[in-house]
């Protein structure tokens, strides 16, 4: 390579046809323009190929991978930071797109602040259709969000840049087939600070055939092994990792349609909630109720949206400063 990048943008993509270019087009778009792309097409079986070859084709900037089979979501981020070189790596998911300004503003950040080894943002979430469910606003401070991080996953994975060299040297645990981002995320925290602008530079993708949907209760088992895990690194230096991941079938129990269903509907009304759109959060928890009538949270969800207007407000406020730490914009 004659010119070494500043920023790889590792792309890793499965069945997203309807979206991958969208998604290309707005790293094409992007105020920075040193980077490459470095596209995994991790053994689709719809037009994910064909749309990745004629990117290829159009740009010398795109670097093409293909596994003959699916291998999933972290070994096919490894095979792509094995031949990367930027001394940035921003992470961006096939069906997500980045808004013009990301990989500058994050950039600029990043070079300011030498010890974040890792930056996120803000991030709208939108529909399969692309029309927008409500902004993500996690609270900026970077001592608080290592806090936060303890217990749950405040990051988004696809709208985070971090430092190469870090990055490659850590890599990504495949046995957290769902939940890698966050195990890398926690372990980042053992070697420095991570840190979110408060700006929205992405927008990220909710539909039912996402993992985070369709493998929620994978995710959710995967997530308390990487908190028990940086639990013990924080204790002793050191974690059971290797002797967990010996086990495949220790957390690989999945959820029924029928419990997909459910959470879909259930994550929309909750974004509703936080915009204050009781109406529609109505609707969407009604759906989730026709999937699993017994789930009783979800029932107590839809009772609160049928409440005095006031009382809702009250709620939502108290939702929102409990998830992001500050007050409803």
């Amino acid at each position: 390579m004659d010119h070494t990048p500043l920023v790889s943008v590792v792309i890793n993509a499965y069945n997203v046809e309807a979206y991958l270019a969208e998604c290309l087009d707005s790293v094409m778009a992007q105020t920075l323009q040193d980077f490459e792309i470095i596209l995994v097409d991790d053994g689709s079986t719809d037009a994910t190929g064909r749309i990745a070859e004629t990117y290829a084709a159009r740009d010398t900037r795109i670097r093409l991978l293909r596994n003959e089979r699916n291998r999933g979501i972290p070994a096919a981020i490894n095979r792509a930071l094995a031949v990367s070189h930027g001394e940035f790596v921003a992470k961006l998911d096939a069906d997500d797109a980045a808004l013009p300004e990301r990989f500058e503003k994050q950039v600029a950040y990043l070079h300011a602040n030498p010890l974040v080894v890792a930056v996120g943002c803000w991030w709208e979430r939108i529909d399969h259709e692309g029309r927008p469910l409500g902004t993500q606003r996690p609270w900026p401070s970077n001592r608080r969000l290592a806090r936060q991080m303890r217990t749950r996953c405040v990051l988004t994975h696809t709208g985070t840049t971090f430092r190469g060299d870090l990055l490659r040297r850590l890599g990504y645990r495949e046995f957290f087939l769902y939940a890698h981002d966050y195990d890398l995320f926690l372990r980042l925290i053992d070697h420095g600070e991570v840190a979110i602008l408060p700006e929205v530079l992405v927008k990220q993708r909710l539909n039912f055939e996402g993992v985070t949907v369709q493998r929620f209760a994978e995710q959710s088992r995967e997530a308390h092994y990487a908190r028990l895990f940086a639990r013990q690194r924080r204790r002793r230096g050191s974690d059971d990792y290797t002797r967990v991941a010996a086990d495949p079938n220790v957390i690989r129990r999945g959820a029924s349609s029928r419990g997909s269903r459910c959470f879909y509907y259930y994550r929309r009304g909750l974004l509703r909630v936080t915009l204050g759109d009781m109406r529609v959060a109505r609707a969407e928890f009604a759906k989730s109720l026709r999937a699993t009538p017994w789930d009783v949270r979800v029932a107590a969800w839809f009772a609160l949206t049928l409440v005095p207007r006031p009382f809702v407000e009250v709620l939502r406020r108290v939702m929102w400063r409990l998830r992001w730490g500050r007050r409803p914009e």
